[in-house]
Parts: C-alpha cells; sequence; structure tokens
C-alpha cells in the first residue's frame, strides 16, 4: 500500500455514449437504490430539489477522460513555453472542450464532468496509477469507479503514453531518497501529493462576487504597470500575471458556453415555465462570473463557477467554501428586500446549491482511497462564528444552511457550525436539534480557541475573525493562506519502534534509529528520550519529503486561477504554489495519539511505578501479538488508567505526547520559510496506518486501528461524554492547526427539548474548557448492524468518519466495523 507512488475535441455525442447503461460491479453496486432510510422529523425540500437529490444518490461514480485529453493535447502543443503560460493554456483548452450539460429542473448550472459524482483525471499529476488500475478501479473496495471501455481506450491510446516520464510523480519518485518511500512504505509516514496537487485552500469567494473576473483583471494590469524591468524577477512576474489574466478570461468563456446551452434548450422548451427559468439561466451567465453579482441567484451561479474551475484547474482535494453565510448575506438580502426572491424561493436556490456542491468527487490511487476512504472532497462550508470586528456573525442565511442541509441529506458540503461566547443559544440549539437525527453534520468548533490559534500563529485579529475551517478541521484566513497539510504521521509506529531499538516489529528491519535496548532502560524517562529520537528522526523525514514535493510543485505546476482569487499573489507577482499568500504555513497529521497515550500509561503504571512487570515481559508479549499472554493483555486494558476518563494520570501522557510532537515538527520551515505546525486528524488513516503497526502496550492486537484523531482508543472511554470532554480540553488545542474529536451518543438521549438542552450544555462547557472541535453520530448500534446486513434499506444513511460524514453502506467493512467500535454514551 504504501509503496513508491508509481506512478480530437470531445464532444456531446461522447458524453452521452460514456453514460449509457453500464454492467454491474462494486462502483454501481447501491446505485440501483434510491434512498429509503428515513430521518424523522426533518423539513421537506421542493420536488426539483428532491429531483436533484435522488439523481446523486443513484448515479453510479464514474471515470471520464475529457479533461486528461484536453491537458494532453494543449500540453503536445506548448512544449518548450514557459510553464505558467502553459497552465493556463492548459485551463483554457479544458473549459473551451469540457462537455457541458444543463440537467433536468436545474437552476445552479456547471458541471465538472457529464454526470455527477463524475471524476476526471490528471495526468499532468499522476497518471502512472490510473494505468496501473484502469481494470479494476470499479473492483476495488474503497471508493470504486466505473470505468467504460471507450473511456479506457481512450486514455491509454490518446493520454497515457505521452505522460510516461513527464508527470509530477515522474520528478517526486526521482528526487525523493528511498529512505523516506521506505517509511512512507512501512507505516510510519504516508506522503500526500504523490497524485493530487496541494489543497487544503479557500480563495476569495468574497473577491470574485464583489468584483467579477473583470475586476479582478483591473488589480492584474495596474500589477502589471508597476512593474520595473530592472526587477531580477520582472519576466517572471509579467508571464504569471499574463497567466492569471488568461485564466480569468477562460472562466467567464466556460459560463458563456452555458448562457449558450441553455438559449439552446430554451428554444425547444416546450413547458412555458421550464423555458423562462432557462432564460433566467442565460441571463446570469452571462452576466456572472465577468461581472460583480447583483442578486443572490447571480452570487451563488458566480461561486459555483468559481467552484468548478478551481477543480477543473488542479485535483487538490479540500477545496472549501469557506465562511459562506458571510459573504453570500448580502446578496441573499438585496434579493429578499427588492421582492426579487421570496424567502421559498431562496431556500430552494440555496437547497439546488447543496446539491452540485454533493456532485464533486475525484477518483484516487489505492493507497489514498485507504487513508482517506471518500467519495466526498471535504468541501468544509462554514457558518456562525465571529465578524472581522469580533462580534456574532450569525444572521438568516446561517440557519437557513442548516435547513438546507436537513432538506437534502447529503455528505456534501461537509457544515461546519463556528461557535464562540457570543453566539447565541438558539443558534447552538438549532444545530443540535439538526445533529440529533443521525447525520453527524454539522461538525461544532470553537471560534474563540480557532482565532487564539491563528493568531498565535502568525495571523493578524481580524483575519484569524474572518477565518474559517477547511478540509476535516483546519483553520485558515478566507482568500489569503496557503495551508499545506501534507500527509499522515503514525505516533504509534514511532512508540513501536522506540521498543524495539528502531526495528520494525513486523518485518525484522532496521527502520528508525538505535535509540538503545529497551530492556535496559532504567526509568521511564528513559522511554521518553528514545522515543523522542524516533519522533524527531521521522519528523525530519517528513519534512525533507514536503520540501521536495512544494519545490516540485512550485516549478512544475503553476495555478494562475487559484492564484487569481489568493491575496498578494497578483500584487507580489507570485504563484500560490510559489509563496505568493499572505500566509503560509505547512501542517503534518498525526495519528494515534491515543493508543500512544494509553500504551505509555501501562509501561509507567506495570513496569516502572509498581513493577508487576518487566519491559522484556511486554516485549515479548507484543512480539508474539499477546498469544500466550492473555492476562497481560487482560491487565493492560482493565488495570491501567486510560486516556478519555478524566484521569490526570493517563491525560498527562496524551499532552506530553503532543507536546513532543509539536516541539519536533515547530522546529522546521519549508523551503518558502513558512513554519511548520500539527494538527490531529486521521481521516481513515488511522485504519490504514493500523495495518502497518504491531501489538501496543494498550492491549491492542497486531494490525488493527489506531485511535483516531484525539478521541480516545476505541471502547476505553468508560464514564461518559463529559470525562471525555474533561480529559481532552487538557491538550493544548491552540497550539495545534487542528484537532478532532468524534463522539458517538445514544438517539435515546436526545428525546425531548430538556434533552436538547443538555446536549448543548456539553458542548458549550467543552468549549469553556478550551475545546477546538467535536462531531457526533448519534444512532444505534442496530441500526448500523441491520445496514450491514441489508444494505439496500440503507442506502442514503449518513454516518460521521472522520472529518466528513459519507453514505455507511459505501463505506469498507473495516471502516464500518470501527465506527461500531466506538463507545456509546448517554448524557
Amino acid at each position: 500500500m504504501f509503496a513508491k507512488k508509481t506512478c480530437s475535441k470531445e464532444d456531446d455525442t461522447m458524453a452521452t455514449r460514456t453514460s449509457e447503461k453500464m454492467s454491474p460491479s462494486k462502483a454501481d453496486k447501491n446505485a440501483q437504490a434510491i434512498a429509503t432510510f428515513q430521518y424523522p422529523g426533518l423539513s421537506r425540500p421542493t420536488t426539483r430539489v428532491m429531483l436533484g437529490v435522488k439523481r446523486n444518490q443513484s448515479v453510479t461514480p464514474e471515470l471520464f477522460p475529457y479533461r486528461a485529453v484536453a491537458v494532453t493535447r494543449s500540453y503536445q502543443e506548448t512544449e518548450g513555453q514557459p510553464i505558467v503560460i502553459r497552465r493556463a493554456k492548459m485551463l483554457e483548452r479544458i473549459l473551451r472542450e469540457q462537455p457541458v450539460r444543463i440537467q433536468e429542473g436545474e437552476l445552479i448550472v456547471g458541471m465538472k464532468t457529464v454526470k455527477p459524482l463524475g471524476s476526471p483525471v490528471f495526468p499532468e499529476i499522476n497518471c502512472a496509477w490510473v494505468e496501473q488500475d484502469l481494470d479494476i478501479l470499479s473492483e476495488r473496495s474503497n471508493t470504486p469507479f466505473y470505468v467504460s471501455e471507450e473511456t479506457k481506450k481512450t486514455l491509454r491510446e490518446e493520454v497515457l503514453p505521452y505522460w510516461r516520464g513527464r508527470q509530477i510523480n515522474d520528478r517526486l519518485v526521482e528526487s525523493v531518497p528511498d529512505q523516506i518511500w521506505q517509511a512512507d512504505l512501512r507505516g510510519v509516514i504516508y506522503n500526500y501529493f504523490t497524485s493530487r496537487t496541494i489543497g487544503h485552500i479557500t480563495v476569495g469567494y468574497s473577491k470574485m462576487l464583489n468584483k467579477g473576473m473583470n475586476g479582478i483583471k483591473t488589480d492584474i494590469q495596474k500589477s502589471v504597470s508597476q512593474l520595473h524591468f530592472e526587477d531580477p524577477n520582472y519576466i517572471h512576474k509579467k508571464q504569471f500575471l499574463e497567466a492569471v489574466s488568461s485564466a480569468c478570461d477562460a472562466a467567464v468563456m466556460f459560463a458563456g458556453r452555458y448562457a449558450k446551452e441553455a438559449r439552446r434548450l430554451a428554444s425547444t422548451e416546450k413547458d412555458s415555465r421550464r423555458r423562462a427559468e432557462l432564460e433566467r439561466i442565460v441571463q446570469v451567465c452571462k452576466r456572472v462570473p465577468a461581472n460583480p453579482a447583483r442578486t443572490f441567484h447571480e452570487a451563488l451561479q458566480s461561486f459555483w463557477f468559481t467552484q468548478l474551475v478551481l477543480n477543473l484547474e488542479t485535483n487538490g482535494h479540500a477545496i472549501s467554501p469557506g465562511r459562506f453565510d458571510q459573504y453570500m448575506y448580502p446578496f441573499y438580502r438585496h434579493s429578499i428586500d427588492s421582492g426579487e426572491l421570496t424567502k421559498e424561493e431562496a431556500q430552494e436556490l440555496l437547497d439546488l446549491l447543496w446539491v452540485k456542491l454533493d456532485e464533486i468527487t475525484l477518483a484516487k490511487n489505492s493507497g489514498e482511497s485507504e487513508t482517506s476512504s471518500s467519495y466526498p472532497e471535504f468541501q468544509n462550508l462554514n457558518i456562525g462564528g465571529l465578524t472581522p470586528e469580533g462580534k456574532d456573525a450569525t444572521n438568516e442565511l446561517s440557519y437557513m444552511c442548516l435547513s438546507a442541509l436537513e432538506h437534502v441529506k447529503l455528505p456534501q458540503p461537509q457544515l461546519s457550525a463556528q461557535i464562540s461566547t457570543k453566539t447565541p443559544p438558539k443558534f447552538l440549539l438549532r444545530c443540535c436539534e439538526v445533529l440529533k437525527y443521525g447525520m453527524g453534520l454539522p461538525a461544532l468548533f470553537n471560534s474563540d480557541i480557532m482565532v487564539l490559534g491563528m493568531v498565535n500563529r502568525g495571523k493578524k485579529l481580524q483575519d484569524a475573525r474572518s477565518g474559517s475551517l477547511n478540509g476535516c478541521v483546519s483553520p485558515n484566513c478566507d482568500g489569503k493562506d496557503r495551508m499545506a497539510s501534507s500527509g499522515y504521521y503514525n505516533l504509534a509506529k514511532c512508540l513501536e519502534l522506540t521498543l524495539n531499538n528502531g526495528i520494525d516489529r513486523l518485518t525484522g528491519e532496521q527502520l528508525g534509529p538505535k535509540t538503545g535496548n529497551s530492556g535496559q532502560f532504567a526509568s521511564f524517562d528513559d522511554v521518553i528520550n528514545a522515543f523522542q529520537q524516533q519522533v524527531a528522526y521521522f519528523v525530519d523525514l517528513k519534512v525533507q519529503y514536503d520540501n521536495i514535493m512544494r519545490d516540485i510543485y512550485a516549478t512544475y505546476c503553476p495555478v494562475p486561477f487559484t492564484s487569481a482569487l489568493i491575496d498578494d499573489c497578483i500584487e507580489k507577482g507570485l504563484d500560490w504554489h510559489n509563496g505568493g499568500a499572505r500566509y503560509n504555513q505547512a501542517v503534518i497529521s498525526g495519528v494515534g495519539l491515543g493508543t500512544v497515550a494509553d500504551s505509555l500509561s501501562a509501561i509507567k503504571k506495570h513496569i516502572f511505578d509498581e513493577r508487576s512487570y518487566t519491559i522484556a515481559d511486554l516485549k515479548k508479549a507484543l512480539d508474539e501479538d499477546f498469544k500466550g499472554h492473555e492476562v497481560l493483555r487482560l491487565v493492560l486494558i482493565n488495570k491501567t488508567s486510560h486516556y478519555g476518563n478524566d484521569e490526570d494520570y493517563a491525560d498527562s501522557l496524551a499532552l506530553l505526547t503532543q507536546k513532543i510532537f509539536c516541539d519536533e515538527v515547530e522546529r522546521h520551515r519549508d523551503i518558502q520559510g513558512a513554519r511548520y505546525f500539527v494538527n490531529l486528524l486521521p481521516t481513515t488513516a488511522h485504519i490504514a496506518l493500523g495495518n502497518l503497526t504491531g501489538a501496543t502496550p494498550d492491549g491492542r492486537h497486531a494490525g488493527i486501528w489506531l485511535s483516531e484523531g484525539i478521541s480516545p482508543v476505541q471502547g476505553h472511554d468508560k464514564y461518559g461524554p463529559t470525562a471525555v470532554a474533561k480529559s481532552v480540553s487538557k491538550l493544548d488545542h491552540a497550539r495545534c492547526n487542528g484537532t478532532l474529536l468524534n463522539m458517538k451518543i445514544s438517539p435515546q438521549s436526545l428525546k425531548t427539548q430538556e434533552d436538547l438542552h443538555k446536549f448543548a450544555a456539553l458542548i458549550r462547557g467543552y468549549f469553556d474548557q478550551g475545546g477546538y472541535h467535536v462531531q457526533f453520530n448519534i444512532i444505534d448500534e442496530n441500526t448500523l448492524r441491520d445496514a450491514q446486513k441489508h444494505p439496500e434499506n440503507y442506502r442514503n444513511l449518513l454516518i460521521r468518519v472522520a472529518g466528513y460524514s459519507d453514505y455507511f453502506v459505501l463505506l469498507s467493512h473495516e471502516i464500518q466495523e470501527e465506527i461500531i467500535s466506538r463507545t456509546k454514551h448517554g448524557l
């Protein structure tokens, strides 16, 4: 799994052929059944919205070749030209040749491919994995995609041959030392960006809505006029600005193609109401994104075109809408106050945007499909929070977004509610009301801790207050930031190597540094010192990989359209990948904190405090995966203080683990001088990395999942959600660039209005103690077990996995079992 990461114009006729009836596969095993699981008590959407929801829920995720063909032809024709110019011409060709399609009943238009949940291919990044997986992509257990024979033929004949030796992945494989790939292969680290570009970004949507592409081009012209030929970077800056201007033109052209398609459909539409809707779409698409939006409809459409172009320029994940209710509210208010829309019509438009956001997905290589097993693309849409002046930012649109979630019941966007000390109680209660229906949404974030942490990491106060969450739990400044989260780091594997003098227990190979024979450790401090050395060694390797990767992307993969929407890129004449953003930082994601905390607690208590066992006893049991050592395993599980129970003995070791990791990561800077920081989240890497980690001193068997995020070890938290909250709040949340806490609450605990108030009080109490984030699964285990047996009855059952929700029946069996294993609490 963690081996080296190997790596004619398309028309509507082809689009139709590739969408024809397909043979059954794992990719469409659940697509035949429309949603049958009923969420009680939710408000109802319009018929039009329900049409879009059912379309998304019944479709089979599919791979399409259009983008790949356009990119290949563009690169072939532009060889020898500056890379930033090539990238702009590439984008223009994609947007000119991408088939356009308006689906039945749509009012917000634009598609990434020709069907919902369709995935393009990004051959310039890594098509080696596509070539390798093309015949098995529809059959793999994690996130399968259907691939038609025609698509296979097109890719094999027109795309793949050109890119051998030319893709970003080839440069990474050539440049990264073998010892880093070995650490990746053995599950100490997992490196992103071998098949995807850098993501985790929230662009300046407000800039787009208020200036339009024409206004941004005016800014570009101003920067060009201020260039001086004596500047040593004059040529590079001028080429960059020309490329950004071309990218803006391409986005306007793309919208114009949809205006033309809407006009064509209107000319043959017999239903007068639908014809009027299509004619309105024509006018909206002619207006935006070229010009500033005026109405709510125009603003939503401009936003959506922006989101589409961003997702076609690169395949970076977590391209997030950010503070949606803040930048959209003035347009909503204008349309309501002017009488242009009723509130019901505005809600329908919002619901329809939710449906469009759910269409975004991307096929992944096999390794990433294990560490990030999801069809959703982590598009994090924020509501609530603070204004730049520090006041409560909740508005009417905040509540409407919650209603949109209720109406569509789709996994995307990932809705996050920012809660501050100034948030009105009724907003938190409304969030709790939606949460109780069991979709795992919205996630809840402490705005005050988020702002404190961002300021501590160098952001201005007003920018931090205007910040948002992107991806799972990572804060950033909307339209001003480059926050590159680069992969996962297995803290539990480092502890394994600590006890084995750097030797991988599963392979017998020397993987880490020799930090001493653990049998000769005289004190618990010796264990901690050796652990710190292992952590430092692999952090160095991870940063080395990251810096090589960042240099390659800065050199070979500029993003002119993205850069147009990030503050200071145009002013500096620098691409987003090359340090053009106002703020730059790098992030490494730690996995297995709870596993390490409980393991250290067991070592400290049973070996050094009580001396009831020796390290030799423990090592022998771990080497043999506790076979013949069942009594010792039960002692480790049942006679040890565990993180998550408000016991300082174990909780202090969780904090120590965080400190060691943060200390080592924060010593480093990337090639552009950006500081490294930690976040603590797993996506589903705690399962994939657990597969490569031997038995651990907390009683965990070899190959079993690790703890996830900052949550306690599954099943080790025994004293309820308040004890969990107290334990977890002892961590230094403001120091991390995001921490992720999952809780599972019994639905029986949320039957009455009084129960909702108790639920809200739990969240408030956690945030008052300094907690940063919490998300909930509120569902009965019997329901999940029945869904495993009868998936056809639960096609739309949403579950919180990590920093995202997804359909339970589409998750692998191992992920389903990990979710079920989490402790269920009452209130």
